[in-house]
């Protein structure tokens, strides 16, 4: 039996010099999750995680390639 998978769109903006997360699942599920500040964000992310967005946003890698080299971890892992 095949292993269901679920998709997570995320989305950073950056406005007004403040750091607003905005969370929301795929177009076909119209919840989403916002969050007040950046603290709340992180009660949900792990540091890793949130290591894995930080290098997201400020490298810009090409590929998940790519970011397991810039995270010096095996592409399987990220």
């Amino acid at each position: 039996m095949a292993k269901k998978t679920k998709n997570l769109e995320i989305t950073i903006r950056n406005e007004g010099g403040k750091f607003n997360p905005f969370f929301k699942k795929n177009s076909i599920d119209k919840r989403s999750y916002d969050f007040e500040g950046i603290s709340t964000m992180r009660k949900l992310l792990s540091n890793e995680k949130a290591r894995i967005l930080n290098v997201i946003k400020e490298k810009n890698p090409k590929s998940i390639y790519d970011l397991s080299k810039i995270l010096d971890r095996d592409f399987k892992s990220v």
